[in-house]
């Protein structure tokens, strides 16, 4: 695997290789279309016997897919954030590869052409906003070069279980806890047995004696997303999604001292309230960008509706009616892959997003409530809004997603 920010370089490095002798075959994803993953995931899938491939990638295919039958990775650019470099390096270094050693390039670029600290710092910056809405001011200057050694001790590093996550840490250490290290929740033969099992499980429902009531939930993944976990600390509050803390409340609620209860009617009752609080708050499980967008689009297209009906025009009524009950939450609606809806209105207003970016008077970090005004102002084509989610986006509910539940019953 090869990963590179730049399509050009991809298309180059295809061109050079092609030329040169050899049994071997160059792939170019970038992941634009289904095609592109599904032949890498196919080629490159656990258990794939494909051999002599080259996968030229770029960063649309470091997040949602696992290619563990690659031993070695290629960074053919400098990584601007050490996030990206796990991203890239999760595709094959995962807990079920089948080598006992991932081998890792990173490039040595001359001084003209290294990835320096103040490119780095905006790009991290610029992550960083668009995840958590930061508004830090900008330093004016910063000009060394960021040289391989200086990543690869701060990747190191972050991987350090010791350390706290803060955009560096491997987001998936707090899971590895709970299969190693002094006190594993799961004892490691178990867990290598259950690995290594080919039985197929449809779903599992657990229930253990607890002194309050808790929930959680391993949601599947599909072709395009990773699995997810949820925890919930009682049926009224918000879903927790973050690693870390779910990771330590099952430690904290499981271990010797918990014990199997039969699931009977109040087991039964308990899990339809979390399974209901779940479908309530399905939104708080997408990344903050993707739950923002959905925000931002519901309180567009209120504005786009209203003026609809003042005009009388039925059928962008009816359309704007229907994108906006798309983005509403709660029992009884229509399940949606609010994942995919929110990338379709990211994509349907990035020529604003870019027509922003390009206002060299701006001083702020750009967030997505920043566009609402010019949205309004501007309202997008009934036309435009039609062929932008004019795909399926229908779902399972989110309760037959869920693959294994543990529920906690006092």
């Amino acid at each position: 695997m090869a990963f590179d920010s730049h399509l050009i370089t991809l298309h180059d490095i295809k061109r050079r290789l092609l030329e040169q002798e050899g049994n071997r075959q160059a792939i170019i994803a970038t992941g634009v279309s289904a095609g592109e993953r599904q032949r890498i995931k196919r080629l490159f899938h656990l258990g794939s016997e494909a051999t002599n491939i080259i996968a030229l990638c770029s960063d649309a295919l470091a997040e949602g897919v696992n290619l563990q039958a690659a031993s070695a990775l290629v960074q053919l650019d400098m990584p601007s954030v050490i996030r990206i470099a796990e991203q890239r390096i999760g595709r094959v270094d995962r807990m079920d590869s089948p080598h006992d050693t991932i081998e890792v390039y990173w490039p040595l670029d001359s001084s003209e052409f290294a990835l320096r600290s103040d490119e780095r710092f905006f790009e991290r910056h610029r992550f960083v906003s668009e995840l958590l809405g930061s508004n830090m001011p900008l330093p004016e200057s910063l000009s060394s070069i960021v040289t391989p050694e200086t990543a690869i001790a701060e990747l190191e590093a972050a991987s350090n279980a010791s350390q706290k996550w803060d955009d560096l840490q491997d987001a998936f250490e707090p899971v590895r806890t709970l299969v190693s290290g002094n006190k594993p929740l799961v004892p490691n033969p178990i867990y290598e047995d259950l690995r290594n099992s080919r039985a197929r499980v449809i779903s599992s429902v657990s229930v253990v004696e607890a002194n309050h009531s808790w929930a959680f939930f391993a949601i599947k993944g599909n072709e395009w997303s990773a699995p997810r976990w949820v925890y919930f600390d009682n049926p009224k509050f918000d879903p927790i999604t973050d690693l870390e803390l779910i990771s330590y409340h099952l430690q904290q609620n499981l271990g010797e001292a918990a014990e199997d209860l039969p699931f009977d009617n109040r087991a039964a009752q308990l899990l339809s309230q979390f399974l209901d609080r779940l479908s309530q708050k399905e939104d708080l499980l997408l990344p903050k960008k993707k739950q923002r967008a959905i925000h931002e689009m519901r309180k567009v297209l209120e504005k786009y509706l209203t003026e609809a009906k003042k005009l009388k025009d039925r059928e962008r009524t009816e359309l704007i009616q229907k994108l906006h009950s798309m983005t509403e939450l709660g029992l009884g609606r229509e399940p949606i892959d609010l994942s995919i809806l929110a990338e379709r209105w990211l994509d349907l207003i990035r020529p604003v997003w870019y027509l922003h970016l390009s206002n060299r008077r701006r001083t702020k970090p750009l967030l997505l409530k920043n566009l609402r005004p010019d949205l309004i102002a501007n309202p997008l084509s009934t036309a435009q809004l039609r062929e932008a989610f004019n795909i399926p986006l229908n779902t399972k509910p989110i309760d037959e997603q869920i693959v294994a539940a543990i529920l906690g019953v006092s």
